[in-house]
């Protein structure tokens, strides 16, 4: 969920829910045939910015621990 005030609407979501949206938007443009390569931007804000509006759609942890989205983008048919 969100923790920065600017993006509370997103409290709802969980990290099960990131990770099953943005595979979801990756096969979306698999599907649609006319998107070409496609790459998710954020990897590590949780480590180098955590509790910044950037740190919650990261796909690790402050730890650097994989989130559910990290694996879920990991095993993901490409």
């Amino acid at each position: 969920g969100a923790f920065n005030p600017n993006y509370a609407y997103a409290n709802d979501n969980d990290f099960n829910e990131q990770a099953e949206w943005t595979v979801q938007a990756y096969q979306m443009m698999r599907d649609w045939g006319w998107v070409g390569p496609a790459f998710l931007w954020n990897l590590n804000f949780r480590v180098v910015a955590d509790g910044t509006e950037k740190a919650q759609w990261g796909i690790v942890a402050n730890d650097w621990s994989p989130l559910p989205v990290y694996s879920a983008l990991a095993s993901m048919p490409k």
